[in-house]
């Protein structure tokens, strides 16, 4: 059996620990980058079907109905506000007014 001895210079584990660093910081502007699509995409979702219970509540009004005080709908909780000319619906990550 062969053994092979490897002389490790310092500049090597400068090298290798250098390599370490820049594939963490990568990784770390990756993830980043991820969460916020995250946060984008939650935010357009909420905003869409607060804008769809929103209209739901507008035509209830035209035909007479009352509004509902609040609405669940894919797990979230819709508060609604009807008055005058308008409806105004909350979600946790804004509000939607028509």
């Amino acid at each position: 059996m062969i053994l092979t001895q490897y002389n490790l210079k310092g500049g090597t584990i400068i090298s290798v620990l250098t390599a370490l660093i820049f594939l963490s910081l990568l990784l770390l502007s990756v993830q980043h980058w991820v969460n916020r699509q995250q946060h984008q995409t939650a935010m357009l979702w909420q905003e869409t079907q607060a804008l769809q219970v929103a209209e739901n509540q507008w035509n209830l009004r035209v035909i007479g109905e009352n509004c509902e005080k609040n609405v669940q709908q894919n797990g979230i909780i819709f508060n609604i506000q009807c008055s005058g000319n308008q409806v105004i619906v909350y979600y946790p990550l804004g509000k939607i007014v028509l």
